[in-house]
C-alpha cells in the first residue's frame, strides 16, 4: 500500500493519490472534492512520488507545451501537448486535467508520471495553496474477505435466510434482463389495484 495514500482535506473531503505503473492518479472519493492547493500539500510531502515523477520526466523524448481552454462556465482544461512533428504541426494532447469553475480538481486525474510537473506547473500558477487548506493522511480500509459470489434472500419454513443464488443450471430463462426496479414497480402497481 506504500503507492496509495488517502487524504482528508479540510473542506471534509477525501481523495486518493496512487501510482499505478508509471502513471500518477488522483480520485475524489468523497465530500468535497480537492482543490490544487490540496494536492500541492500532497505532493510537497511525497518525497518518493516527486522522485518517481522527476525520473520519468528525465525519459522524455519531444518537446511540449501546456495549453489552457478556458470554458464558458470559468472551468479551464490543462493540456500538455506534445511536440511530435513539427513539419506537419503535430502537436497532440498527451494529459488533460480538469479544473471546476470553483477551483476544484472534481474530475481526478491520470496522467503519466513524467507530464505531472508541467501540469502542475501551470495549475499551481493559476491556483496557488491558499492558507488554511490543509490535508491529513487517512486510513484506507483493509480486507481479505472480498466476495465476488451473488446472495440471494430465501423464504424457507424457518423464516427468512440469506444464502447462495441457485446455479446457473437451474435457471430458466438464462437470457434474463430482470431489473430490480421494474419488479417493484410491478409491485406498487399491484398493491394500488386492490
Amino acid at each position: 500500500m506504500e503507492f496509495i495514500k488517502h487524504f482528508i482535506t479540510n473542506d471534509g473531503g477525501r481523495f486518493a493519490v496512487a501510482v499505478d505503473g508509471d502513471m500518477v492518479v488522483v480520485e475524489h472519493l468523497s465530500g468535497t472534492a480537492p482543490r490544487p492547493g490540496h494536492l500541492y500539500l500532497v505532493i510537497e510531502s511525497w518525497p518518493q512520488l516527486q522522485e518517481a515523477a522527476n525520473a520519468a520526466a528525465a525519459t522524455r523524448r519531444n518537446m511540449y507545451a501546456v495549453e489552457r481552454k478556458h470554458g464558458m462556465s470559468g472551468a479551464v482544461d490543462y493540456r500538455l501537448r506534445e511536440c511530435r512533428t513539427p513539419e506537419t504541426a503535430n502537436f497532440p494532447i498527451r494529459a488533460s486535467v480538469h479544473v471546476s469553475m470553483y477551483g476544484k480538481l472534481n474530475q481526478g486525474l491520470r496522467v503519466w508520471l513524467g507530464d505531472l510537473a508541467p501540469l502542475c506547473w501551470a495549475i499551481f500558477m493559476d491556483h496557488p495553496w491558499e492558507k488554511g487548506q490543509t490535508v491529513d493522511e487517512a486510513s484506507i480500509f483493509i480486507s481479505k474477505d472480498w466476495s465476488a459470489i451473488p446472495l440471494h434472500f430465501s423464504m424457507g419454513e424457518d423464516g427468512l435466510a440469506v444464502g447462495m443464488p441457485p446455479s446457473q443450471e437451474d435457471e430458466e430463462n438464462e437470457d434474463n434482463d430482470f431489473v430490480a426496479w421494474a419488479l417493484l414497480a410491478t409491485l406498487d402497481k399491484e398493491e394500488d389495484a386492490e
